[in-house]
């Protein structure tokens, strides 16, 4: 059972700066990668890349993920219940943090990977569908 491991969920992509993704998409998920990160990464600069989709508890999400950063990246997942970038970013903004709103997924992964020596940790984190197809696009990248 230790060395039992589930897809997108605390999964490390790289390291030196780490690059976790997670599928947090509810609030004890969320609580969860809240726990678990400022466990690991206490003294850490962080940066969360978040997309939600528009039907979840998206305070609440903001609220458990404000705890671990000031600093966000909203995008959106690929479904047609998400969240726009916009939006989030604003709701972001409105909980006291600092948002850039990149709403295409693959140009949130390049902007990320323009700044990756600012940061000690990248959390891609939000709705499943957002974490699939950030998990793709990084496995593409390594081969």
């Amino acid at each position: 059972m230790a060395a039992a491991r589930q897809t997108g969920r605390l999964e490390i992509m790289r390291k030196e700066p780490f690059v976790i993704i997670d599928g947090a998409h509810n609030e004890a998920g969320a609580d969860a990668l809240r726990i678990t990160v400022q466990e690991h990464f206490s003294k850490s600069r962080i940066l969360m890349v978040i997309g939600m989709l528009a039907d979840k508890k998206i305070d609440k999400l903001i609220e458990k993920f404000g705890m671990i950063t000031d600093e966000f990246i909203a995008t959106e997942p690929d479904n047609p219940r998400k969240l726009s970038a916009s939006e989030l970013c604003i709701q972001v903004e409105n909980s006291g943090k600092q948002c850039i709103s990149i709403g295409d997924p693959e140009d949130a992964c390049n902007y990320v990977k323009n700044i990756l020596s600012s940061y000690d940790v990248i959390v891609f984190a939000g709705s499943l569908y957002l974490i699939g197809k950030v998990r793709r696009l990084m496995k593409n990248e390594k081969e």
